[in-house]
């Protein structure tokens, strides 16, 4: 594994450099590979990945990537394009929901609230967010989805 790792770990990481344009982005995506390789590798000794395997994985992942980042940016310019559609015409409005969410997201007992802080003010993935609280990836989705269900809950009591 060591040798696959160091033979081609600079042209997958130029590759995904290529596609992605970020030089941090490229690198975890290939770590990303590897892991997966790795873990595959450990778990079926007839496993042998080629450099083709290897490059669409990389190319898979750099291209979901690039989705999820058009998808954000599409997102973004329509509030930006709609403010008064996005938060209404009175100001005041917003700040009491803001203050309303702030309140709610204090209330948040562990681990929801620590899964909420590394996640959005932290900008951890799922998987880094279970790796550093010792959960799984599954129970940090579960978790964020009973959060948010909470408190579209809450905001809607309020008004």
């Amino acid at each position: 594994m060591e040798s696959l790792y160091t033979t081609y770990y600079p042209r997958l990481f130029g590759y995904a450099f290529t596609l992605l344009n970020d030089e941090d982005e490229a690198a975890d995506v290939v770590s990303d590979v590897f892991e997966k390789v790795l873990k595959k590798w450990n778990s079926d000794e007839l496993f042998h990945p080629n450099s083709s395997y290897l490059f669409t994985m990389v190319r898979n992942r750099s291209l979901e990537i690039l989705r999820h980042d058009e998808v954000r940016q599409k997102y973004a310019a329509a509030v930006a394009a709609m403010p008064e559609l996005a938060y209404g015409e009175d100001n005041g409005e917003l700040e009491n929901e803001l203050e309303m969410l702030i309140e709610e997201v204090n209330k948040l007992e562990e681990p929801d609230r620590s899964i909420l802080h590394c996640h959005y003010f932290r900008k951890m993935t799922y998987q880094e967010t279970a790796e550093s609280l010792n959960l799984t990836t599954t129970m940090v989705k579960r978790h964020m989805l009973k959060i948010f269900k909470n408190l579209r809950t809450a905001l809607k009591k309020e008004k």
